[in-house]
């Protein structure tokens, strides 16, 4: 393989920021830093078609971010942020079923978007959040098995993410603290590979959970009941085109699923 055979460079990794506190309330933060992954080889169980195809470019990542943390009110904070990534050879994988194999290959990508979560105490024990992001994450002129060459969105990046959560706390009648906690998360469609297969699409979907905790007041016991996925909805982990042998095998999510724990601690 010649020069193929070994992957041999350099890079310099950074990191900043600036940190500024207009008031006791509020932080205004903005940061830029870089840093990389190593390069690879392809060697898998089978080989690839093409000799190019085997070693893996370092990928290196410049990433930008601004953000904002202000407590408006004695019991109610607002975390913000919006960053933007610049991808060098970013490392993307492929699963080919034509060789049953996998491919990692660099391609340029970018991504940007934002977060937020909102935390409120509205009165003694209750406890309220929000969260929400939004991801436009896409990775610049991958080739499919037909030749078509066009940017296409990153595997496992929903555009939306949303999540709430409630907990009340208050004390139990036999002692200690009991506490009651709901949350829901809420993800939009998304792709399971980079080429943006229909097969490897899942929907959306919405998760809801459960939990009820109790704690002594010396607080060395601690016991939980928790359930998963309370409405049992159906959803996919991650997901493997086998088309060229006629199916698509993944891995599913939680099933509903009761669970609890017991600690002591001294």
């Amino acid at each position: 393989m010649g020069d193929l055979s070994k992957i041999q460079g350099g890079n310099l990794s950074f990191t900043g920021r600036v940190n500024w506190k207009p008031n006791s309330d509020t932080l205004v933060y903005a940061g830029v830093s870089r840093g990389y992954k190593g390069g690879t080889f392809n060697l898998g169980l089978f080989a690839l078609p093409l000799v190019q195809d085997y070693p893996v470019k370092p990928e290196r990542l410049t990433s930008y971010e601004v953000g904002l943390k202000l407590d408006m009110l004695p019991s109610v904070r607002l975390n913000a942020s919006a960053f933007y990534y610049d991808y060098k050879d970013y490392q993307a994988y492929l699963y080919d079923s034509t060789i049953n194999g996998s491919q990692i290959f660099n391609a340029d990508a970018t991504v940007y978007g934002f977060e937020t979560e909102l935390l409120t105490r509205p009165f003694e024990g209750f406890t309220l959040s929000a969260s929400a992001s939004y991801l436009h994450a896409m990775v610049k002129d991958v080739e499919d098995k037909k030749g078509n060459v066009e940017d296409r969105r990153m595997a496992l990046s929903p555009r939306l993410t949303l999540g709430a959560l409630a907990r009340y706390a208050f004390t139990a009648p036999w002692g200690g603290e009991l506490a009651l906690q709901g949350d829901v998360l809420y993800k939009s469609m998304q792709y399971f590979d980079v080429l943006n297969s229909p097969a490897l699409r899942e929907p959306e979907y919405a998760l809801i959970n459960g939990k009820i905790s109790w704690k002594s007041a010396d607080d060395h016991w601690k016991l939980a009941v928790r359930m998963d996925n309370v409405a049992n909805k159906f959803y996919r982990n991650y997901v493997y085109d086998f088309s060229s042998n006629r199916y698509v095998q993944g891995m599913t999510g939680k099933p509903r699923m009761l669970s609890g724990s017991v600690t002591y601690r001294w």
